[in-house]
């Protein structure tokens, strides 16, 4: 949300065609953030950093859906182009649109109308509340200083009503374009405005969380951002103690499937999470344990981007089959697909079991699962 703001600047820009008495001031505003904007240095050295935010929060919140890979593909398509050349950046848009709907001119010129008209319509009512947050933002990132939760926490009290407006004039805008579109055309759109409405309310929930001074870099994907790496540190120190007090009560078992799925790669952290405090291993045995893990996972994204796009036709037609049996059928299909990163999940088990473990943590935990057993 954050360095995204920085986007922001087209809407203001969509808001200079309101009423003629305002126009003057908002230009000169718009000019100003403009300005600082700029002179942050050339956009290609704060794109990468922007693009590695938003892929960071998309993973987070699970936002993994084939409209939501869309969505995230097209924001960075957009985000290329400067946020201060808000016509550039319209046109991909439109063209991207255009070929995921299949649009007739007619229709694109709608979605370009509507487009405009949202941007005036939020920008004049919200103007005075949202270009001071964006030149605040911009400010702060021009001096090199990590954004903070007093701000954080100011700025989304400031904009909770500007979303609360953009979400309203989302709907309003599918219900319109909507409206023109065939069966076919509609089918692709509707499922992209849920996940659009889905990632809107997940984003309202985070909100109510950074008001109450509850924010940290990480919520923004700033993960690898230089700026903010003393306080990401700090957040992930915390987050690891607050896990690990969690997973001394939780892992009390020994490691089993129900850690992780076998076919989702993601998810095998919590596995080796999940090892390392029930064989209780020292920091060495963590270290290679991650390694291992680092490698199995490496192999496994490799073989989905090489095969991905036929695992992508697998689970929609899996989720759009009609009938049980067509269901069945595609998932049977898409499981043999991701055989290979199923069997890449048992090699990271046996691994660990067989690379990690001293014979005396095999032998103390066997005698004391035994002891458990017998005392039942």
């Amino acid at each position: 949300m954050g360095l995204a703001l920085l986007s922001a600047v087209p809407s203001l820009s969509f808001a200079q065609e309101g009423k003629r008495g305002d126009r003057r001031a908002m230009r000169s505003m718009e000019k100003a953030i403009e300005k600082e904007a700029k002179g942050m240095g050339p956009w290609d050295q704060h794109q990468p950093v922007l693009e590695d935010a938003t892929d960071q929060v998309f993973e987070q919140q699970g936002w993994t859906s084939e409209p939501d890979r869309y969505a995230r593909d097209l924001i960075r398509q957009v985000d290329r182009i400067p946020p201060w050349q808000a016509h550039e950046r319209q046109e991909i848009l439109l063209n991207s649109l255009q070929s995921r709907y299949g649009l007739s001119e007619d229709q694109k010129a709608l979605f370009d109308k509507e487009f405009q008209q949202v941007g005036m319509k939020i920008g004049m009512k919200h103007f005075s509340t949202l270009a001071p947050v964006v030149m605040d933002v911009i400010k702060t990132r021009s001096k090199g200083e990590p954004f903070t939760p007093d701000q954080v926490a100011r700025w989304t009290q400031q904009l909770s009503p500007v979303m609360n407006d953009a979400r309203q004039a989302m709907e309003e805008l599918a219900n319109k374009v909507g409206a023109t579109m065939s069966p076919e055309q509609r089918k692709v759109f509707d499922a992209d405005a849920k996940a659009l409405l889905k990632r809107h309310s997940d984003m309202e929930k985070m909100v109510d969380k950074w008001k109450r001074g509850q924010w940290t870099p990480l919520d923004w994907g700033l993960k690898n951002d230089p700026i903010h790496r003393a306080q990401v540190d700090e957040a992930i120190r915390a987050n690891q103690d607050k896990t690990n007090r969690v997973e001394v009560q939780t892992f009390r078992e020994k490691p089993g499937d129900a850690s992780a799925k076998a076919t989702q790669e993601s998810t095998w952290e919590k596995y080796v999470r999940h090892f390392c405090t029930y064989y209780q291993c020292d920091d060495r045995q963590k270290s290679q344990a991650f390694g291992i893990l680092a490698d199995v996972q490496k192999q496994a994204v490799s073989y989905r981007s090489a095969h991905r796009t036929d695992i992508e036709r697998l689970e929609k037609l899996a989720a759009e089959a009609a009938t049980a049996e067509g269901k069945k059928r595609y998932a049977t299909e898409l499981e043999a697909k991701l055989a290979p990163i199923a069997d890449l999940y048992e090699q990271l088990k046996t691994r660990l079991d067989t690379q990690i473990l001293t014979s005396q943590q095999r032998i103390r935990l066997e005698d004391k699962a035994a002891s458990k057993s017998a005392n039942r």
